[in-house]
């Protein structure tokens, strides 16, 4: 990416890398993920001065079906201080100090993932039990609204763009269409999985998602008491 010379650049790749003897070509098999029967709830001790926790699903392949909508959630519920877990969690319950929620997309599948850091006073069990209260209400009877979810998308534009600023970010805009999806001239298909999604299609995915059994992560500082692992 970028202004270079490319017969230039060719000659330095076959200078420095041409001797390099072919060894196959190179191919990516499909894999079977593991699906989880119960609930794994993780409890470890630390040298850290907070409790944090994270809450983690299995979820949908980069530019699989759902992972947009995923993204879109993620923003609707936590992108910002206006978002619907900030204002209950931090705001109003003061459970939390803070609060993040993302969709990590990966080739094979990804992971649609909370994480906060419980407020003084607090536990993460309790942020965990707010988190699922509020979480329930936005699959239910409060879904996202249309104005929320164009403002989660408007939110995605601008920091796509501004990724774009960059070389860099141009060029690992283009290696990572070429790696996902074989061509780096992907940007208008990916700009489209974003263009027509629905507060309904959030609700559909999220439950789709959420309702599955998840990873929970406590970590807190030391109390000298046993720790329970793997319940």
């Amino acid at each position: 990416a970028g202004d270079f010379d490319e017969a230039k650049t060719k000659e330095m790749i076959e200078e420095y890398f041409g001797s390099f003897p072919r060894t196959g070509t190179a191919h990516r098999n499909d894999v079977a993920m593991p699906v989880l029967e119960d609930d794994v709830v993780i409890r470890k001790e630390d040298d850290v001065p907070e409790q944090k926790v994270w809450v983690a699903w299995r979820a949908p392949k980069f530019f699989g079906e759902g992972d947009a909508e995923l993204d879109l959630l993620a923003s609707v519920v936590a992108g910002g201080k206006d978002s619907r877990l900030y204002k209950e969690l931090v705001m109003e319950r003061k459970v939390a100090r803070n609060i993040n929620v993302y969709q990590a997309s990966a080739f094979h599948s990804s992971v649609f993932t909370m994480t906060a850091t419980a407020a003084e006073g607090h536990t993460t069990d309790e942020v965990v039990a707010a988190f699922d209260e509020v979480m329930a209400q936005v699959l239910a009877d409060a879904p996202p609204t249309a104005d929320e979810v164009d403002a989660a998308r408007t939110s995605f534009e601008s920091h796509f763009y501004e990724g774009l600023s960059t070389i860099a970010g141009k060029g690992e805009v283009l290696q990572r269409y070429n790696m996902y999806t074989g061509t780096p001239d992907y940007l208008a298909r990916d700009f489209g999985r974003y263009s027509n999604i629905t507060p309904d299609d959030l609700v559909k995915v999220g439950k789709e998602v959420t309702g599955k059994h998840r990873v929970i992560l406590h970590i807190t500082p030391p109390t000298g008491e046993p720790t329970e692992e793997g319940q």
